[in-house]
């Protein structure tokens, strides 16, 4: 064997040891999702909800026709292409729990809620997500009850029981708006509410008593009499012709 043979042989030799080192190295560091075992004793169901859109029903349904562990493989490609479906993200989770992947399904159902807002999604991730707070048997938020025939509160009620959180609490706040209004205008000051002839009688009335005492005030002015022009006179003595003081008229 030549020299330039026996270089090139110890150098493939070292290439492949050295490739060997870096294959064993990575797979011992590896970090694996964490797997708690299989979370559902049968095969789950996949969540559709109607009036949701979404180009990728069929390739969730297809994908739930498997086990959740090759479902959760199935799906996560979909999953990356796809981060603001709602169908995706959540049915996603769901393969992935029932693989066993807890932590990985909670990062899709937070990912689910936030792109299926206003939607049964957003609801039902997110009581999946905060078991603690309630758990309602239909997955929605707790319902606005009302003992009042208001169209607005019914209609609030309609679009909570469709999964509308957000729509229905914008229709409860503007029923707040409009009966704060209504009980404004009841309890702020405001003219009679009598009205029709009644009320014009009684202003009438008010008005020919107003005019009669302004006549009889006038009549007793007209009988009182005059002050005497005198009233205030006073009287001062005169001299007569013999020089002694004699009364007088009165002086003014």
């Amino acid at each position: 064997m030549s020299a330039a043979k026996g270089v090139r042989l110890v150098v493939a030799v070292a290439a492949a040891a050295a490739a060997a080192t870096v294959v064993g190295v990575v797979y011992a560091t590896r970090q694996a999702p964490p797997h708690i075992g299989a979370q559902c004793t049968s095969r789950p169901q996949p969540l559709i909800v109607p009036g949701v859109p979404s180009p990728n029903v069929a390739a969730v349904r297809a994908a739930f026709a498997l086990r959740p562990q090759a479902a959760s493989r199935r799906l996560e490609p979909l999953a990356q292409q796809a981060p603001s479906d709602p169908v995706v993200q959540f049915n996603f989770g769901t393969a992935l729990f029932c693989a066993g992947y807890v932590t990985d399904a909670a990062d899709a159902w937070r990912a689910a809620k936030k792109a299926g807002r206003d939607t049964y999604y957003e609801m039902k991730a997110d009581v999946i997500l905060h078991p603690q707070f309630f758990a309602p048997a239909d997955g929605l938020y707790p319902v606005f009850e009302t003992q009042r025939a208001d169209p607005l509160l019914l209609q609030g009620i309609t679009l909570q029981r469709q999964g509308h959180q957000h729509s229905a609490e914008r229709v409860y706040a503007r029923a707040a708006r409009l009966r704060s209004r209504a009980s404004t205008r009841t309890t702020s000051p405001r003219r009679s509410l009598i009205s029709g002839p009644w009320s014009r009688a009684s202003r009438r009335a008010s008005r020919s008593a107003s005019t009669s005492g302004s006549c009889s005030r006038g009549r007793a002015s007209a009988r009182r009499p005059k002050r005497s022009s005198v009233s205030h006179a006073r009287w001062a003595p005169e001299r007569g012709s013999d020089g002694k003081q004699t009364p007088s008229s009165a002086v003014l």
